[in-house]
């Protein structure tokens, strides 16, 4: 469930999509935000979602290149 709502956020966030209140970006927000409570309640203390989205970069990066050259977005 984590490793999905990570790949969704990151394949959006590569699209130019923030996290916001508003239409996409409201499901963005809601994404990651739903990534973070299911890690919390897995027991993951510390923040992992950049480490889950690094993976999923180096996976994906290949076949998608624009995840990679929007890395820092």
């Amino acid at each position: 469930m984590i490793a999905d709502h990570v790949r969704a956020a990151t394949f959006l966030i590569a699209d130019g999509v923030v996290p916001g209140n508003i239409g996409r970006n409201y499901v963005c927000r809601m994404i990651v935000r739903r990534a973070s409570r299911f890690g919390s309640k897995a027991g993951f203390d510390e923040p992992f979602l950049g480490q889950v989205a690094e993976a999923v970069i180096e996976e994906y990066g290949d076949v998608y290149p624009e995840i990679v050259r929007n890395r820092k977005a």
